[in-house]
């Protein structure tokens, strides 16, 4: 439901767009109504694309603080490998299916994943 006021607020401010940086001061504005939006907004700003990890910084902390209790090892693991340089989403999600399951299920963003079949 989130993602459609979202996704609505967009496409209200689309005709007026002229730069990115009018696009950042529209996600500036909806940020505040919306938390979800500051990925995005960082993602554009820094120039992020869908795959890389930065984009799924919440995400990544939640999952890993979630299984933590259960299994601190994997837990550690987990955020190790994520934080290597070359880690993409991609890569994460093929490495912990579990993560994968997590994201589409509590991620707006699971979209941006792709297909990993």
């Amino acid at each position: 439901m989130r993602a459609a006021e979202i996704s609505q607020q967009v496409l209200d401010h689309l005709p007026s767009l002229k730069s990115e940086n009018q696009m950042l001061s529209i996600l500036t504005d909806i940020e505040k109504d919306f938390q979800e939006v500051s990925a995005l907004k960082q993602a554009l700003h820094f120039g992020y694309h869908s795959s890389d990890i930065k984009v799924y910084e919440p995400e990544i902390k939640d999952y890993a603080s979630r299984i933590f209790l259960s299994d601190m090892q994997k837990s550690a693991g987990f955020l190790t490998d994520a934080a290597k340089s070359e880690m993409t989403i991609q890569r994460l999600c093929l490495q912990y299916p579990d993560f994968c399951q997590y994201l589409a299920k509590h991620s707006d963003k699971s979209t941006l994943v792709g297909n990993l079949a």
